[in-house]
């Protein structure tokens, strides 16, 4: 049990320092750890970006006492990220196997949900 808790220590202190300091090196990423850690940091704050607009534009619905359109977002928003998650996994699919799959996956996530925020964005300013 300890090998394996070591060996799994020396794997992660390996792929940390790989990606260690790769916001400056993610235009031109040189190794799939690197573009896989790029992509998900571009994931990330396209979420976090996500989430607080959406819950801005909820909180705005509920001070208008729109129930109907609260209902009508969350609705979309649930139909968006199966339709997000659908398309990513089918661009992924042209790596199906390889290590490059979920660089395409993570990277499709991360530009979806971007596309996203400029339509939560443009909802905002509706309402």
């Amino acid at each position: 049990m300890i090998n394996a808790r070591t060996n799994l220590a020396a794997v992660m202190l390996v792929f940390l320092s790989t990606v260690a300091g790769h916001a400056a090196d993610c235009d031109d990423p040189l190794d799939t750890a690197l573009a896989l850690a790029c992509a998900g940091d571009d994931l990330a704050l396209a979420d976090k970006t996500l989430n607080a607009l959406y819950r801005d534009l909820l909180s705005r619905l509920k001070q208008q006492d729109s129930v109907e359109a609260e209902k009508r977002l969350r609705t979309s928003q649930r139909n968006w990220i199966a339709f997000r998650d659908a398309e990513c996994s089918l661009r992924g699919h042209v790596m199906e196997g390889g290590t490059y799959q979920s660089v395409i996956e993570t990277s499709c996530l991360a530009e979806l949900t971007q596309e996203r925020n400029g339509h939560l964005r443009t909802l905002l300013d509706m309402y």
